[in-house]
């Protein structure tokens, strides 16, 4: 196409052409006025012959379908080739390109068109013969082709690679045809105006080859397939079509979810080492107080007795301390599941301290899957001179 358009600038430019046209040995050529209905002048054209081939030069861009009349002998539509008739844009200013007269249409068909259509050719891969308007993906490849099937929106295989339309008539399964992956579709019968609007947004559907101006929602996929230009009771309908594809949460660049870790009641954090979003458990933290206030610690067990709300992965545990004490031997905690140590190494305070986190010896989980309502206890092993008061305990972790 390219080239073409390429020679036929070339001739134009060796045969000089003019309002009253030349030939000069190759394709006549002459100069086209107007907006959407061109005339021109050719000598010695008295009639349109079929296959009947000129290169023209539009004065101006088209908004809408077109005409051409050569010589007052009438205006006849200008076609894409192959494709319909021409819609606004199709010719630029200035443009030229080579016009076939098809006796059949009555009509000029241009090639060398601005690329308003985006077109592929495929092999239907599917079990049954697709028709024109069904949305279709990409599935497979054969040879210089890509093959494809129904496009619906309740899985990721079926709508993440929807590459558009089809175009042609019908595709028998097995059979090559035409698709449109961009441009002005028309000639539908699948958007009655009892469901369809002009200016309806139009989605992939959940039944095989299905549209609908309905916006999916999660479970099934959101594909957008264009926008309706014309709803139609017949077979005029007209959309354009411009697909593109919405994405899984786990398809975002700066997203990484571990599949491998994936589970129910999980949050995406951001980590700032990696620069990623990254599903983990929920954070939650439970602090009890074991004493009051004012009253000095002494040891014992079952202190304080609660309920876990949920299962619970423990990462960190911790104590507390209102009033610390001064001397005597390290004051010492034990958190309890059911009756038994959650700590190898049990929390300890040191002197003059009020908080296990500075301790010199943190204390080490043995325990850190907790039963979703777990009885907990929170025992004192060891106190020091009896000074120590407000005793609070925190356990740190996600829901599991």
């Amino acid at each position: 196409m390219i080239s073409a358009i390429k020679d036929s600038k070339r001739i134009f430019s060796q045969n000089g052409g003019g309002s009253g046209g030349s030939s000069g040995g190759g394709i006549t050529n002459f100069i086209a006025s107007g907006t959407d209905t061109y005339t021109g002048t050719v000598t010695g054209v008295t009639a349109y012959n079929d296959g009947d081939a000129y290169i023209v030069r539009f004065t101006n861009g088209n908004t809408t379908s077109a005409t051409l009349n050569i010589n007052s002998l009438g205006a006849v539509s200008l076609y894409r080739n192959n494709n319909g008739p021409l819609i606004g844009g199709d010719i630029v200013d200035g443009g030229e390109m080579i016009c076939i007269y098809n006796l059949v249409l009555n009509g000029f068909q241009v090639i060398g068109t601005a690329p308003n259509t985006l077109l592929s050719y495929v092999t239907n891969d599917d079990s049954v013969t697709l028709t024109k308007g069904m949305p279709v993906y990409a599935f497979s490849g054969t040879g210089d082709r890509m093959t494809v099937k129904r496009a619906y929106n309740t899985s990721d295989a079926t709508s993440a690679q929807t590459v558009g339309l089809v175009l042609s008539a019908s595709i028998a399964a097995g059979q090559k045809g035409l698709i449109m992956m961009q441009g002005l579709l028309d000639g539908l019968s699948i958007l009655p105006t009892a469901t369809f609007t002009d200016g309806d947004a139009v989605y992939l559907g959940a039944t095989a080859g299905s549209i609908t101006n309905i916006k999916p929602s999660a479970p099934n996929h959101l594909v957008y397939l264009g926008v309706v230009t014309t709803a139609s009771n017949g077979s005029s309908g007209r959309m354009y079509v411009r697909v593109q594809n919405g994405y899984e949460l786990q398809e975002l660049h700066n997203v990484s979810i571990n599949a491998g870790t994936l589970a129910n009641n999980q949050v995406l954090t951001y980590e700032l080492a990696t620069q990623l979003w990254k599903n983990k458990g929920s954070l939650i933290e439970i602090q009890v107080a074991a004493s009051d206030e004012t009253t000095a610690l002494t040891t014992g067990t079952a202190k304080v007795t609660f309920r876990t709300p949920c299962a619970i992965t423990v990462t960190a545990v911790r104590a507390s301390l209102t009033t610390a004490q001064t001397s005597g031997s390290i004051f010492t905690v034990d958190i309890n599941e059911g009756g038994t140590s959650i700590l190898s190494t049990k929390l300890t305070i040191d002197n003059t301290e009020k908080t296990s986190t500075t301790a010199a010896t943190p204390p080490v989980i043995s325990d850190t899957a907790l039963a979703d309502d777990a009885e907990m206890t929170i025992d004192i092993d060891q106190i020091g001179d009896g000074t120590a008061k407000g005793l609070k305990v925190t356990i740190i972790g996600t829901r599991a």
